[in-house]
């Protein structure tokens, strides 16, 4: 289902931990879109080695991370 619409939960969400991605709609036929403009916009932000997307349902463990 694609919604339109942004609902109040996720307007706080954006808001409490600073989403830089504000112009999006969220769903699922969209990922690979959201993809592209997080790596895009880190990158024009961020200068880094290196620049991780991970969702909710993810868990990244940082020691099996490798120490470059």
């Amino acid at each position: 289902m694609h919604s339109t619409f942004r609902s109040l939960s996720q307007d706080h969400t954006k808001r409490e931990f600073r989403d830089f991605l504000q112009d999006h709609v969220e769903a699922y036929l969209d990922l690979s879109a959201k993809t592209k403009k997080y790596f895009s916009t880190a990158v024009s932000l961020w200068d880094a080695e290196f620049y991780v997307q991970v969702d909710d349902d993810v868990h990244v463990s940082c020691q099996r991370m490798p120490n470059g």
